[in-house]
Parts: C-alpha cells; sequence; structure tokens
C-alpha cells in the first residue's frame, strides 16, 4: 500500500465514446413465479406482519398469558394495555353502545355495521396517529380524519374478505387434494384464486363515501383525545394558516406523551409500519395497478401517487395512464426495486448503544423535551407580556413536536433494522411519483431516509476494491464528504483522508469510546466509511466492498434549467463545464450579497449593520443556500422570507441579537438584496420558470391535465383542481371547534398551475436523467444502486463507471431540446398551430454553454 495520490477524475479511468440510449428497446418484466423462491411461505408471513399490527399481538398475549394462568409474561405489555389500550378500548366499547338521542350518528351506525372489536379499531387508531406523526411537527384534524377513516374502512374490506374466504378455500383446497398437487402448485393456485374472489366480491361490500370516513375519523381522534390524556388540539404552532385566515388545527403530542414514549420499548407495537421491506424481490411493475407486494394482504399503492391537488378522481387518472406505453419507464423502475440490501451490523451494535444511553449524540434525539417558558406573573392582565409569552411557547412546542417525529422515526428505524438483520437479503418495493420520481414504499429504514437509516443499510452484492484501477480513491472520497468536506476538490478530499488515517483507524476500532465521528456532517454514514476504511488500509487490493459510495449534483434544478437555455454563466457555477475545482452558487450568491450590506452600512442604515453583526462581518453559504436551491422549484419572496427568518432562530437561539417578536421584520428587511443577489446569477433560469408560465397558460382553454412526455418516455400529468371548502363544526373532549376540509374539484385552479409547473417540469426532467442512468447502468453491469434524484450510489469498484454514466444520461436527457418538446406537445394538446399567438410563445434566447463539456466536468456530480 502506498499513502501517495494523483490528480483524480471520475472518468479518466475509461474512454469516452458514449453509449446511445435507445427508447423503446426494454420491455417490462413479466412471468415470474413468486411461488418458486424458497423464501416465498416467510414472505407471505411478512405481508401478513405488516397488517397486522399492535391489536392482533396484544390479543394473542393477553389469551396465551391468561390461559397459562400467568400475566406477567405480558411483561413488557402490560404498561401498552393499561396506559394505550385499555382506555381506549373502554371509549370505544361506550361510544358504540351509546344510546344516541335522535338519528343514529353516520359513523356510529358505519362502525356498529362493521362489527369490528374495540381492540382492533383502537390500535387501527393509534398506529393511524403515530404513523402520521412521523416527519411532522403535528397532524392536520382534517387530514388525520380522513387518513384514520380510510385505515379503518381497509381493515373493515380486509376483515370482511377473511370472514368469506375460508368457504371458498375449504372447497378449493379440497380440490386440490384430491388431484395430487404438489405444494408449490397449491401454493400458486391459492394465491392466483385469492386475488380472483377478492376482486370478485368486494362490490357486495356497501361502500363508504368520503365524508363518512371522515366523521369516521373525527370520532375515533375525540376518542382518543378523551381516554389516553396524551394529546392536545392546539394551533399550527409554525404560524400557517388556511385560507379563511384562522390557524390550522393540529393534534399534537403532550409533554407527558413525550415523556412516556422516550421509555417505551412496546410502543413498537402500536406503530409498527404498514409498509416493510421484502424478502424477495418485489413484485415487478406490469401496468400502474399491479406491482409492489405480492400478496392480497398488503394493499400496494398504485405505482403512480397522484396528490389531491393534483387530480379531483385519482382513480381515473391511474386508469389513463394504464393506457400508455412507458417501457422504459416500467424497466427502470423494476430496476430500481431489484437491488438487494442488508443491514450494516457493526453499524446497528453502535446505533443500538447509544440509542440506549440516550446520550443525543451523532444526530439521535435526546428524548427529554424542552420546558416550557414559565408564565410572568402578570400574565393574566398584561397582554404584552401574554403575546410574548406565546411568541416564546410556540417556539418550544413546535421544537418539542420535531423532536416528537425525530424520536419515533429513529426508533422505528432501528426496530425494523433489528428485525431484519439477520436476513442475508432484502429488497424495496418502489412507485412514482405524478412527475416520475422515484421513492421506496417503506418508510424510516430505506434507502432514501436519514443519515441513521443510510447509515444501517449497504449493499448485498460486494465488489473489489484496488489501487490499480483507482476505485480505492472513492473510498477516501466517501469517507471526506461524508465529515463535510464535500465542497474541496478530489485531491483535497483524498489528502484529508489520508491525513487523519490514525483517527479514522481508531473510530473504526472504538466508536464507542473515540467519537470524534459524531460530530460529522454525516455521522453514522461517516462511521461506516471509516471502518470500510479501515478495512482497505489492512486488506489492500481486491477487498470486497458493499459500502454505497454518493456522489450530488451541485444545485440540480438550476443545472437542469441552465441546460434547458444553455446558460453559461449558472452553468459554470453548478459544474456543468470542467474546472479545476468545484465551483458554488451559494457562495457566489453570498459573495455578491456582502459589498450590498457594506455598502448599505456605511451609508448608516442600522438594518445593514444588524446584518452583518448576525453573519459575524462575513456572508455564509448558509444563509444564501435555501433561496438559491428553492428557486428552480417556484421559490417566492414570501419563501426566502421564511427560510431567512429560519436562518436567524439557527443563528441567534437565544435571541441575543434579533428578539423574538423582530424576526419576521429583520427577515422582510433582507429579502429584495437576497432577491437581488440570487438574481444576478440565475437571470436565465428565471426567464425559463417565466416561459413556462406562459405555456401553462395556452392550455387554459381546455379545462383539462396539461400533459408532457419526458426524454425516458414518462408521460407527466400536471393537474390542480380548485377548492371547495366545507366547514364544520365539531366536539373534541368536551371542546367545540371549526374544521375545514377542502375538496379539489375537476375545475383547474390556474394559479396553482402557473405555480406548480416550473418545479413539476424541472422535477420530470431529473426524474427522467435518473430512470435513463439506471438503464445505462444495467447495460453495463451495475445492479447495486443507491439513488435519491439527484443522488446516485453505488459501489467503490463501480463508481468510476457509474460516474461516466451519469453524465451520458445527462448529456441523453438533452439530446434534444426539452423547451422545443414541451411547447409542441403543450401546442397539440390545445389545438393550436406553433407560431400563432394563440400558441406558445417562443422559447427564451439560447446561450453559449456546449453541454458537451460535461462529459469532462468532474464536479457535475461530485
Amino acid at each position: 500500500m502506498t499513502d501517495t495520490h494523483t490528480t483524480i477524475s471520475p472518468t479518466a479511468m475509461f474512454p469516452k465514446n458514449r453509449k446511445v440510449f435507445s427508447q423503446g428497446v426494454v420491455r417490462p418484466r413479466a412471468g415470474i413465479d413468486p411461488t418458486t423462491d424458497p423464501l416465498w411461505d416467510r414472505q407471505v408471513a411478512m405481508e401478513q406482519y405488516m397488517v397486522q399490527r399492535g391489536a392482533e399481538v396484544f390479543r394473542a398475549r393477553m389469551k396465551e398469558a391468561t390461559d397459562k394462568g400467568n400475566l406477567t409474561m405480558l411483561r413488557p405489555y402490560q404498561r401498552l394495555h393499561k396506559t394505550w389500550m385499555e382506555p381506549m378500548v373502554g371509549g370505544i366499547k361506550a361510544y358504540l353502545e351509546r344510546k344516541a338521542r335522535g338519528p343514529v350518528p353516520q359513523a356510529l351506525l358505519a362502525l356498529r355495521e362493521a362489527k369490528m372489536d374495540e381492540a382492533t379499531l383502537a390500535a387501527l387508531t393509534l398506529t393511524a396517529v403515530l404513523d402520521r406523526m412521523v416527519g411532522h411537527t403535528g397532524i392536520g384534524l382534517a387530514e388525520l380524519s380522513e387518513t384514520l377513516g380510510t385505515t379503518i374502512d381497509h381493515e373493515r374490506r380486509l376483515r370482511w374478505w377473511r370472514d368469506q374466504a375460508p368457504e371458498v378455500f375449504g372447497s378449493l383446497q379440497e380440490w386440490l387434494g384430491r388431484t395430487g398437487a404438489t405444494s408449490n402448485h397449491i401454493r400458486r393456485v391459492n394465491i392466483n384464486q385469492c386475488n380472483k374472489w377478492l376482486e370478485a366480491n368486494n362490490q357486495h361490500l356497501p361502500e363508504w363515501t368520503r365524508e363518512l370516513r371522515r366523521f369516521v375519523g373525527l370520532a375515533m381522534i375525540d376518542i382518543v383525545v378523551r381516554m389516553t390524556k396524551q394529546f392536545e388540539v392546539l394551533p399550527d404552532p409554525s404560524g400557517k394558516s388556511s385560507k379563511n385566515k384562522s390557524a390550522m388545527l393540529l393534534l399534537m403530542p403532550s409533554a407527558s406523551f413525550r415523556e412516556w414514549i422516550a421509555e417505551a420499548v412496546e410502543v413498537e407495537e402500536i406503530i409498527r409500519p404498514q409498509y416493510l421491506p421484502t424478502l424477495i424481490r418485489p413484485k415487478p411493475w406490469t401496468h400502474p395497478k399491479s406491482g409492489g407486494y405480492w400478496t392480497p394482504f398488503v394493499r400496494s399503492p398504485w405505482m403512480i401517487s397522484f396528490k389531491a391537488a393534483n387530480e379531483h378522481n385519482k382513480g381515473r387518472a391511474i386508469d389513463e395512464m394504464v393506457a400508455y406505453d412507458m417501457p422504459n419507464v416500467y424497466r427502470a423502475l423494476n430496476l430500481i426495486q431489484d437491488t438487494a440490501w442488508v443491514v450494516n451490523k457493526p453499524i446497528l451494535d453502535v446505533v443500538r448503544h447509544f440509542w440506549e444511553a440516550d446520550t443525543g449524540v451523532a444526530g439521535l434525539p435526546k428524548r427529554e423535551a424542552k420546558r416550557l417558558p414559565p408564565k410572568p406573573d402578570d400574565f393574566e392582565t398584561n397582554e404584552d407580556a401574554r403575546r410574548q409569552w406565546k411568541r416564546e411557547a410556540r417556539d418550544v412546542y413546535g421544537d418539542n413536536a420535531r423532536l416528537f417525529s425525530r424520536t419515533i422515526t429513529a426508533k422505528r428505524c432501528i426496530d425494523i433494522a433489528e428485525l431484519l438483520k439477520n436476513e442475508a437479503r432484502f429488497f424495496f418495493p418502489h412507485l412514482l411519483d405524478f412527475r416520475g420520481r422515484a421513492y421506496p414504499i417503506p418508510s424510516a429504514l430505506q434507502p432514501q431516509g436519514t443519515d441513521l437509516a443510510r447509515g444501517l443499510l449497504t449493499f448485498e452484492t460486494a465488489t473489489p476494491v484496488s489501487s490499480q484501477d483507482g476505485s480505492h480513491y472513492w473510498l477516501m472520497i466517501h469517507a471526506a464528504n461524508t465529515f463535510g468536506n464535500d465542497k474541496w476538490t478530489f485531491d483535497e478530499r483524498v489528502a484529508w483522508t489520508e491525513e487523519n488515517k490514525e483517527t479514522i483507524i481508531g473510530i473504526a476500532d472504538d466508536p464507542i469510546t473515540n467519537r470524534a465521528w459524531v460530530d460529522a456532517d454525516k455521522p453514522w454514514q461517516f462511521l461506516a466509511a471509516c471502518k470500510e476504511m479501515a478495512r482497505w488500509w489492512r486488506e489492500g487490493d481486491g477487498m470486497l466492498s458493499s459500502l454505497p459510495i454518493h456522489v450530488d449534483g451541485t444545485c440540480n434544478g438550476i443545472q437542469h434549467l441552465a441546460s434547458m437555455v444553455r446558460d453559461e454563466t449558472a452553468g459554470r457555477l453548478v459544474n456543468l463545464v470542467p474546472c479545476d475545482e468545484p465551483q458554488d452558487i451559494y457562495d457566489a450568491a453570498a459573495k455578491t450579497l456582502q459589498p450590498m450590506l457594506e455598502e448599505l452600512a456605511e451609508a448608516g442604515s442600522g438594518e445593514a449593520k444588524l446584518w452583518l453583526r448576525l453573519v459575524d462581518g462575513k456572508v455564509p453559504r448558509s444563509l444564501t443556500k435555501r433561496p438559491v436551491m428553492i428557486l428552480p422549484y417556484g421559490g417566492t419572496r414570501q419563501a426566502y422570507a421564511k427560510y431567512i427568518r429560519e436562518w436567524i432562530k439557527e443563528t441567534d437561539p437565544d435571541h441575543k441579537l434579533v428578539p423574538i417578536e423582530k424576526r419576521g421584520e429583520t427577515a422582510r428587511w433582507l429579502v429584495p438584496l437576497m432577491w437581488n443577489a440570487v438574481m444576478q446569477h440565475t437571470g436565465r433560469a428565471q426567464e425559463v420558470m417565466e416561459w413556462l408560465k406562459k405555456c401553462a397558460r395556452v392550455s387554459f382553454a381546455e379545462e383539462m391535465p396539461l400533459t408532457w412526455i419526458t426524454p425516458v418516455g414518462f408521460i407527466v400529468r400536471h393537474f390542480y383542481g380548485t377548492e371547495e371548502h366545507q366547514r364544520i363544526r365539531i366536539s373534541i373532549d368536551g371542546k367545540s371547534y371549526q374544521i375545514a376540509f377542502v375538496e379539489r374539484t375537476p375545475k383547474p385552479a390556474k394559479r396553482d398551475i402557473l405555480s406548480g409547473i416550473s418545479p413539476n417540469f424541472v422535477h420530470s426532467m431529473d426524474a427522467s436523467m435518473m430512470l435513463i442512468t439506471v438503464l445505462m447502468a444495467e447495460q453495463s453491469g451495475i445492479t447495486s444502486l443507491a439513488l435519491i434524484h439527484d443522488s446516485f450510489g453505488t459501489t467503490a469498484g463501480n463508481m468510476h463507471r457509474l460516474g461516466q454514466i451519469i453524465r451520458e444520461a445527462f448529456l441523453e436527457n438533452y439530446k434534444t431540446c426539452s423547451l422545443d418538446d414541451f411547447a409542441a406537445t403543450v401546442n397539440r394538446f390545445v389545438g393550436v398551430e406553433p407560431g400563432t399567438k394563440e400558441a406558445c410563445p417562443p422559447k427564451p434566447q439560447f446561450g453559449t454553454l456546449s453541454l458537451e463539456q460535461v462529459i469532462d466536468a468532474d464536479y457535475f456530480f461530485a
């Protein structure tokens, strides 16, 4: 081994002849028989496990304990029973048995007719509440009521099927026995007949309307608040308001509940995720209604997720997508979900140690909530003091809600890793959103998850690492990237890793004692990199590595917008052209903002002087990063103010420089300066966004979804319906609230369509590039891929080739002018001739950027 290094290029090891991607040559896979897989029985059991959830587990434990006359064996389930299930079951039973004066409420009548037991309803309610808590500071009552009502409706359907199916299965088993069928054949026939029976008989089950599901959900929310005393109904602490100008109501965890959940081991029984990884390869998608999971136990989502804001009738949208020919899209999506993964056990051991110690290191949430500020003595009589306390309390409520969400996410991630740690491999079923972006269906532990989730995952397939082909450099670059040195040159990153060899080996050998890794930018991925580097230094050439190595695009949205109009200025700042060192558009905007503040401060501006104190004399890239980043996705001045205010809160948490009540005013003062600084580097991008809006206006004549085809062949359906508000008065825990439900109608919402066209078009282009990358990677034999929209990863041994493929896929994506294609599609859709006043206007003027340069642009994805 040697510690010397040479200049590194992601494409230097390979010739620059491009493989041309041919659209339409690949076809979706079909004809796979999952029952021949030796893990088929375990996969069926896994999918049953996903839907059983806490109620059935609890009942099984209770029955076993009762039969044996030993209630002590219920530990650690006793507290779960007493704290959650017992009061919930009692509350639901009282609700179902109550005698209503006058007409029976719809929800009560529907639940009585469903004949579901109280324990099931209690577990479904608690599961839905906690599921929705993950990743949110609180849950909107309107959204939660629909989610909960739909969950109960799904369980109602499933149980009805189970009640009816035994007779069908009984006769089927008798017939199979007479024919002498093999066990494999019996399994195949059973699954096929179950699916057919379920589809044929669902029509006899009375449908629950959307309104009924809402009322069922609200009834359960009232019970969970009253009986557990663990939740509160509060206005949104972020200050977001609905269109009627009243703060949105959220269901939020109480302080006592946050403390309880921080300690509860058994809570996993009621927050078990509905979707888990599969033990066999996921069911390949052959059309939008079939794929992902194999059995009827798990109701797979559709292949394409349409938000309510996209289409009033999602079913109709999916039916239209079924008719479209998208062979490359199906093939790429199936390849993504075919990547095999395993749990990184050494990392899991370290995670479990620090989680149980509750030290709060390496991004793990320390589970002690913040306390509310003490109320001033004159709280009841002094309006100013009361207003000030509420501002401070709102921040604490928000912080605690986020802490709770992070706690549940981390716990779920760890528990799923424990469940899968001894599996030889597992897979993540994926779906697409309406723009073509790919997402894993399982939550928490998944390749697009948090740093913790990604640190706990590694590929099943390993490839050799060698100093001969330079693949060992990618381990070094990855270590530096995950520590936080991803803006340096490649040579500097490699040098940093080599210089810190002794520290890295020390971390790998004893991460519990040697905690130099916990403050890394991505601590768990850095720890995994340290262990891999230590192995390399000890084993040398031929070491097999399965660690995912990632490269990220530079402000990827602007990369795409700059490419659309060949913008040489922005293109250089987002690394579309060769440079000796990586360019940083965030830093460029900060350097542009700096003299603006200095000039105003010299002229006597108190606001400018305050800002120079806030930035300690030098504008950091952290201040300009979010405003620049959101530009391609419809960033507005209001959004600028929001992110600047958040930066102030993070930089001045104790409000020593900016009082809480002045944060908004201070942020708004900077907005026009920030806007000007960003526009100086991204003016062409703004032109593209305005042009897209003009084209969208052309489609208004048809009042139909705006549709375009991406280079990979995905059909994007861009539509937002107008909102209709239904307000109802509800009672929760004896208190009266007014809640607004929002319905999207088939009539287009022109403002939403215009504001969404730019981000959705950009996202559709980055999604297309990713799917093309997947197809090209398969042609090169790369089948282990970690993909997060603008972040691509594989093993170190394959990173040089993947780096070239990413660049080839980018050129393929822009082989023709995407703006011309878009305009032509819109004009055909509306039925107007190009060049007429009714058609799309001429596209923005092109710059001088040559996209072919991206082949030699080392820091394009780095």
